[in-house]
């Protein structure tokens, strides 16, 4: 059978509407349909008419709109349907059609959901017809007793590209991550899983990621370190439920993990044996001055804060210890903020506890003594503390209560840990030295006022 075209079609409904009357002469026996059909896909309508052998060939149309939740008016278009097979019967036909919706005669497409809205009208040439709708023609703001058929989208997201930034990463990085992403729906979400291998064991990190481009999605992860080996997952889900995932490797170099590990082993090997050397330098130094002290009877102990005997000396030992606790911070944050922050507070906290010029605490006043007699004295002390920080993540490693990731943070509180003691221990052994010239340089001075006053 011949397609009429739309207008054509509607024009002629219109103007045999006048001429026609519902008979029960034709009846629509039944019309089958897919209560949902995908977007990229058309809509099968199979109808079955039956009317008498005394009427001629009869023709039927399916009327439909594709709508929306928002559309109030609704445009109609007509298609004509195919004669599929017939037979007789108790001196009746009974005829089977077949309507494809969208016809490809208007070129319209089925968009994802969205609703497509239809009834089927059969018509003879004596003027006999039927209405699955007891009507020619359905009111423009709705059709409640047309079928409903909901369109969907069935199809995945396209995972056109995944790219790394940088493509080659090294332990310890931050690296972004693009994907381009297609989908004819809205996405609900787009993820991506990595699996970072350190050795035989692994980290899973995860990411969401944000669309700030159409179709172009970015996140960021951070890659742990002593990693040697990366694989991801990127899944992309639409409003609809499809999900699409790519899977692939990521680009690590293992040299760096390798020059980390070296790193801390080094450390370990060269830092241990000069830490313990200076620590029994420094205890050994506070015990025999706190001996010499309590026999001159100089130490007491009292809450109120101490004359301080050397404020230019403890100065530039505070002024040390504030540029120690900003390097420790400085080289400790990129591998874990908050034992960055910790080290340096509790290198603070430890210079008020022995600081002279502070409120004594029970216990503390021979220490302060030491330090107000011997100001770099107070480095040792600091280089102490350190150490004891440095040892506590070692232990906090051993335990595994922190990665890997630890052995960096104790390979750099190890490092300034000796540098405190050993520059407190050098100075400490140049103090009396200094002292004498402090002592040259007020006589000086006083004598320079003497003459200026005569």
């Amino acid at each position: 059978m011949c397609r009429p075209r739309k207008t054509s079609l509607l024009l002629l409904i219109i103007l045999a509407s006048p001429l026609l009357a519902a008979s029960p002469q034709i009846r629509i026996v039944s019309v089958n349909y897919e209560r949902e059909v995908s977007y990229k896909s058309t809509l099968d309508i199979f109808i079955t008419v039956r009317y008498p052998i005394t009427l001629q060939p009869i023709t039927v149309f399916v009327g439909y709109s594709i709508t929306s939740e928002h559309v109030v008016n609704y445009s109609w278009s007509f298609v004509s349907s195919k004669y599929l097979r017939a037979w007789r019967t108790d001196g009746e036909y009974i005829t089977v059609f077949k309507a494809t919706i969208p016809s490809k005669e208007y070129g319209e497409a089925l968009t994802p959901n969205s609703t497509v809205l239809f009834y089927v009208y059969a018509l003879s040439p004596e003027g006999a017809y039927s209405s699955t709708i007891n009507a020619t023609i359905p009111p423009r703001d709705g059709c409640e007793r047309c079928f409903r058929v909901y369109v969907v989208d069935d199809q995945a997201p396209k995972i056109t590209e995944v790219q790394f930034i940088p493509e080659a990463a090294t332990p310890n990085m931050t690296i972004k991550v693009i994907a381009n992403i297609a989908d004819d729906s809205p996405l609900r979400n787009v993820t991506l899983t990595a699996w970072m291998w350190r050795g035989e064991e692994f980290e899973e990190v995860k990411a969401r990621f944000s669309e700030v481009e159409p179709e172009t999605y970015s996140a960021t992860i951070k890659v742990p370190p002593f990693i040697d080996e990366a694989w991801y997952m990127l899944r992309a889900e639409d409003s609809f439920g499809n999900v699409n995932v790519n899977t692939g490797e990521i680009k690590i170099v293992k040299q760096q993990a390798e020059t980390l590990r070296r790193e801390a082993e080094s450390a370990l090997k060269v830092y241990m044996p000069i830490l313990f050397t200076l620590l029994i330098a420094v205890v050994g130094s506070f015990i025999a001055l706190t001996a010499v002290m309590v026999r001159k009877g100089v130490v007491r102990v009292t809450g109120e804060t101490m004359e301080t005997r050397h404020p230019k000396s403890l100065n530039l030992s505070l002024f040390l210890t504030l540029i120690t606790a900003f390097l420790v911070f400085y080289e400790v944050r990129p591998h874990g903020m908050a034992t960055g922050l910790l080290s340096a507070f509790l290198l603070l906290i430890a210079w008020y506890l022995i600081d002279p010029r502070t409120p004594s605490m029970p216990g503390l006043t021979p220490l302060k003594t030491t330090i107000n007699d011997n100001p770099f004295t107070s480095l040792m002390f600091e280089g102490v503390t350190l150490a004891l920080v440095s040892g506590g993540i070692a232990t906090g490693y051993l335990v595994k209560l922190l990665s890997p990731a630890a052995l960096i943070i104790f390979s750099k509180t190890l490092k300034y840990s000796v540098i405190l003691l050993g520059a407190g221990l050098v100075l400490q052994a140049l103090w009396p030295a200094l002292r004498n010239i402090k002592i040259e340089f007020e006589l000086v001075e006083e004598e320079e006022e003497r003459r200026s006053e005569e």
